[in-house]
């Protein structure tokens, strides 16, 4: 790869001349090692005239991701295949969008809400928009691993009364460079989940694979509790401040059910009880009040997944971005199914102003007879 790409693509998004060739020439002669799942490999990468993605263990790392990411995600959006279309059937507003990115995390969809399209045409907007994905990246001196890659089609229909997802069996190949040859994109069962910033997602919505991970990690956190050497006020801190928004999280974006979200608390929970001195058997809704109430001042994680769910719709339901108007349309659709036609937050005569922040509190106050 050429790293004067690099700086065409900086110049493109306004950068200084002289900024952009520095950055250039720090990339162009580092050398460096690659990490990943804690090995560090003995190979040494990078050097004169070859740009190994973006500089990555360079000083220039960071932004020059940036730059490339916003070229290449500008470049998707701007091709004449539009590969996912949704349309609001209240508004009449209809989007698209042809890639979302996070971080080096990329995915694809290939669905439209406005025409019914065969497999074969989704299928191969699909591929169309990931070649393009491997085009940009590359040509900026990027590197897009395909060995990562993973894809699958499916749509969904009626088993027995029941809704289910049918598996669509097909090939999709991406080429690499124009002197090599097609690589072969593996692709995914119904069953099998994709990890998406760190949640599992399958077809059918199912929390199933999500839960079952939980539940490991919920078990492992145990077990490092009961051996550790922490003391009582330690313990408790990491049970608030690491063990709990590591699963809370996932959980926001899934429909699990409160008493799966209580199971997974009970788990870690047997083991800080012991860390503080407080009786397994003790009522569970007590722990949750205040210390000088005679609680553990624990937090119920049902309540909190419950409250960042709400703020999550809140805050991002009027919101001029791709999320918001997924939200917008998925509710319109519900709501036209059910014979309702008015907003969600018209729904209720009063609203609590403190709902609609993003944070929710909830205040133990002593009883009174």
């Amino acid at each position: 790869c050429d790293p004067n790409l690099v700086v065409i693509a900086h110049l493109r998004l306004g950068i200084p001349e002289i900024l952009a060739k520095l950055m250039s020439n720090h990339l162009n002669p580092t050398q460096f090692n690659v990490r990943t799942e804690g090995l560090t490999s003995e190979t040494l990468y990078g050097g004169p005239g070859l740009c190994f993605g973006t500089g990555q263990g360079g000083g220039g790392s960071p932004p020059n991701w940036i730059f490339l990411h916003d070229v290449t995600l500008k470049t998707l959006e701007a091709h004449p295949i539009k590969s996912c279309v949704i349309h609001d059937p209240r508004t009449g507003e209809e989007k698209s969008s042809n890639s979302n990115a996070f971080a080096d995390d990329m995915n694809f969809a290939s669905m439209d809400t406005t025409q019914k399209l065969s497999v074969e045409q989704v299928c191969s907007n699909l591929q169309i928009m990931g070649q393009t994905a491997n085009d940009c990246i590359r040509a900026s001196g990027g590197s897009f691993n395909l060995a990562k890659c993973s894809w699958r089609c499916s749509k969904p229909t009626v088993i027995h009364g029941k809704p289910e997802v049918e598996e669509i069996i097909r090939d999709l190949e991406i080429v690499p460079t124009q002197d090599s040859s097609a690589v072969h994109i593996p692709r995914l069962s119904k069953e099998t989940p994709h990890r998406q910033l760190g949640v599992q997602l399958v077809p059918s919505l199912s929390p199933s694979p999500q839960l079952d991970l939980l539940r490991l990690k919920c078990l492992k956190f145990g077990s490092i509790m009961r051996r550790n050497t922490l003391t009582n006020h330690q313990s408790n801190v990491v049970f608030e401040h690491y063990i709990a928004p590591a699963i809370q999280y996932p959980c926001t974006t899934q429909a699990i059910q409160s008493k799966d979200i209580d199971s997974l608390q009970s788990i870690t929970l047997r083991p800080l009880l012991s860390k503080l001195g407080i009786s397994s058997t003790f009522a569970r809704k007590a722990l949750y009040a205040p210390s000088k109430y005679g609680g553990a001042n624990l937090k119920c994680w049902h309540l909190e997944v419950l409250a960042k769910q709400l703020a999550l719709l809140i805050s991002n339901f009027d919101g001029d971005g791709w999320l918001g108007f997924i939200l917008r349309a998925s509710t319109n659709f519900t709501q036209l199914e059910w014979g309702k036609r008015c907003h969600f937050l018209e729904s209720s005569d009063t609203m609590v102003a403190s709902v609609c922040t993003p944070t929710f509190r909830i205040q133990h106050q002593s009883q009174r007879p």
